[in-house]
């Protein structure tokens, strides 16, 4: 199982990474400023999925199709339009447009940055080796504090 997960891994991070690359997209233009904080905690949450299902290798999958979404939707389209503005020109409202999405950009860079540098026991499914929780004892488990009796031999001295 883990040979498959290792295999199909960086496949499935790169997938993910390009619909989560979209979907973050679309949301911080759509509904600022709240779009922009729930595609970074989608972008945050993936990545940590990827890293702690397959690794590091499908982490850098994630963090690739990531940036191939992003670098796709801030090129203008067939009709000039730009989901993710990067440029600082002035809108009527005298605001610099472009500020949500270069936070959008480099938000999401630093969010799998952050998963891909920290330890990896944060991504472990096993218990902690230096004396945490551990399996209870027998005198540990209510009811149970009666010592097993040993079976006496049966050979008369």
């Amino acid at each position: 199982m883990k040979v498959l997960r290792i295999a199909v891994g960086p496949i499935v991070g790169l997938g993910v990474g390009v619909v989560v690359g979209a979907l973050g997209s679309v949301a911080h233009w759509g509904h600022r400023p709240w779009g922009m904080v729930a595609g970074l905690a989608l972008v945050l949450a993936s990545a940590t999925m990827m890293r702690a299902w397959a690794g590091r290798p499908a982490l850098a999958a994630h963090a690739v199709g990531l940036g191939a979404a992003l670098l796709l939707l801030s090129r203008p389209g067939r009709g000039g339009d730009v989901i993710i503005q990067l440029s600082t020109s002035s809108s009527l409202t005298g605001a610099d447009p472009g500020v949500f999405g270069r936070v959008w950009v480099v938000g999401s860079l630093v969010a799998v940055a952050l998963v891909a540098v920290a330890p990896a026991f944060l991504f472990s499914d096993r218990p902690p080796a230096d004396g945490g929780e551990t399996t209870p004892t027998p005198s540990d488990v209510p009811g149970e504090d009666v010592e097993p009796e040993l079976p006496t031999s049966s050979t008369d001295e």
